[in-house]
């Protein structure tokens, strides 16, 4: 007798086929001049997305997996180690979830790139000598220097014959990427080198001065008092004015934060001043917005503060808090610093306010200003 499948049935079989993908590039046993290579493969029949795995080993025992939607290609950002050979194949998927066989094992080898010499990845100057090894058959290299770790817009880039070159000017502060690729009669000789990372600022240089040993005198002003809205009345009940000699006596580090140990008269000795801090000390709170590029300075980028700079002053701006929400008490809090280039906080001003009686518009207040002394 004969058997008849339903519809549906049948449907879902059509649907949960899947052809194996076929591989386009890198062809096999090719070698390539990147470490970051664009993996191109045919479309397979009702497929959803693809799973794409890249191992050194040809068992497939660690991979790196990327899963690819819609899409027959992509590139890949981690950078793969110059000198390898890899192994990569792909998978499909479909809608239900259901997964092909895998492709075709197919390998390629990075080619070995130039070894960098100086400047050494912890080095920090703003007039550095770039240097490296000669490769073997290389008539020129090709030099690039950027703002950005994946070199979308080169800050300089030219072509020498040497294996060194000296920076003639000084590097505005910043963090910089660079790397090098040796080139034969203007064609790619060697894979690009690694990306080494430059920093062109000494902490001294910065605006955030801090090393042991360092002293900062100040003058604080204290106030506090009571603000009634409706009239509007300032009641000042305490006003000081001293002075501040704050002392950096050691500095450590805790995963991504600096802190500092100082031993003043405005702290208790050895008080500790973390980067989460609002500090005149937290680096971290203002460097995230003119680093955005750089992740160990994005702790704060969801805050809510403004800053502008230029050659000679950084001056932020930060606040939180609510006034009023209906009858709810609320509070209001500002700081304000600015900042000089070698000098770090010149100036920092820290107000608070807080709703005492909301029925009769009364809040206290609280003012700190410290300024440094000439």
């Amino acid at each position: 007798m004969k058997k008849i499948f339903p519809l549906a049935a049948l449907l879902a079989l059509f649907c949960t086929r899947l052809e194996v993908p076929q591989l386009l590039s890198p062809v096999d046993g090719e070698t390539l001049l990147t470490a970051t290579p664009e993996f191109i493969w045919h479309p397979a029949s009702n497929a959803r997305s693809y799973s794409v795995e890249i191992s050194a080993e040809e068992s497939f025992a660690e991979t790196i997996d990327s899963i690819v939607f819609e899409d027959t290609s992509f590139i890949l950002a981690d950078t793969l180690k110059l000198g390898q050979e890899y192994h990569w194949r792909v998978t499909a998927r479909n809608l239900q979830g259901d997964e092909s066989d895998p492709s075709q094992a197919w390998s390629f080898k990075v080619k070995e790139g130039v070894k960098l010499l100086t400047p050494e990845p912890s080095d920090s100057t703003a007039s550095p000598e770039f240097s490296w090894e000669s490769y073997p058959g290389a008539s020129s290299y090709n030099f690039v220097l950027s703002s950005y770790a994946d070199f979308r817009e080169p800050f300089f880039d030219t072509t020498t014959g040497s294996t060194s070159l000296q920076w003639p000017d000084s590097l505005a502060p910043a963090t910089y990427f660079w790397r090098v690729q040796a080139f034969d009669a203007d064609q790619p000789l060697s894979s690009w080198s690694v990306v080494r990372r430059l920093v062109s600022y000494r902490m001294a240089d910065t605006y955030f001065p801090l090393y042991v040993g360092r002293s900062q005198t100040y003058n604080w002003f204290h106030g506090e008092g009571i603000f009634r809205i409706g009239d509007p009345v300032w009641d000042t009940t305490v006003w000081t004015i001293e002075q501040v000699t704050i002392t950096v006596d050691d500095v450590t580090s805790e995963g991504n934060r600096f802190i500092w140990t100082l031993s003043d008269s405005l702290w208790d000795v050895g008080n500790i001043v973390a980067v989460e801090q609002d500090s005149l000390f937290g680096a971290h709170f203002f460097m995230s917005k003119l680093y955005p590029e750089d992740t160990i300075f994005r702790i704060w980028h969801d805050s809510i503060f403004d800053v502008s700079w230029n050659a000679e002053t950084l001056i932020v701006h930060f606040h939180w808090g609510r006034r009023y929400e209906g009858s709810a008490v609320g509070a209001f809090d500002t700081i304000g610093i600015m900042r000089l280039p070698g000098q770090g906080v010149v100036r920092e001003l820290f107000y608070r306010e807080r709703i005492i009686t909301a029925s009769e518009n009364e809040n206290s207040w609280t003012i700190d200003s410290l300024e440094l002394r000439p």
